[in-house]
């Protein structure tokens, strides 16, 4: 089957997949259940293998093109240890390691948009001719007495 078209032509595989259930402690059946996808190149060489669930009404096509998404997530990995330090954190709990990967992660989506779109993307709309931003819908203006005493506000 041709699962992609690459530079040179069509990526031919030849793939195969079966319904697999997994079984819990001591062989005993857990209702879960999925697909053992078997995939090889046309020479024979080398056989891969790859398990997915949850997935049962995709097509043998679909699930292929599926399990090679993975180069774009690793590419992710390459591009944000080397250039935006997700491999710096040195902390030892997870909220902190959950936070940092997020920044590099909204960092990582920035710069690709940026990318793609080059310095001429449209920023957000700004007042009427003063090149600032309008305000946020529900606060008060910035320099109002309700914003300055919200303590004040609360007592009401």
């Amino acid at each position: 089957m041709a699962w992609r078209e690459g530079s040179k032509g069509a990526l031919v595989k030849e793939a195969t997949r079966v319904r697999v259930y997994r079984s819990g402690l001591r062989g005993e059946p857990i209702p879960s259940s999925g697909w053992l996808i078997a995939e090889r190149s046309l020479r024979g060489d080398d056989l891969k293998y790859a398990f997915a669930w949850g997935l049962d009404d995709l097509e043998l096509e679909d699930l292929i093109e599926l399990a090679h998404v993975r180069w774009v997530v690793e590419r992710f990995y390459q591009d944000a240890k080397g250039e935006l330090g997700l491999d710096q954190y040195e902390g030892r709990l997870w909220l902190g390691f959950h936070r940092h990967v997020a920044l590099v992660m909204l960092a990582h989506c920035y710069l690709t948009l940026r990318q793609a779109y080059g310095e001429t993307a449209v920023g957000p709309p700004t007042r009427h001719g003063t090149g600032k931003p309008p305000p946020a819908r529900g606060f008060p203006p910035g320099g109002s007495q309700e914003r300055r005493q919200p303590a004040a506000r609360s007592r009401r």
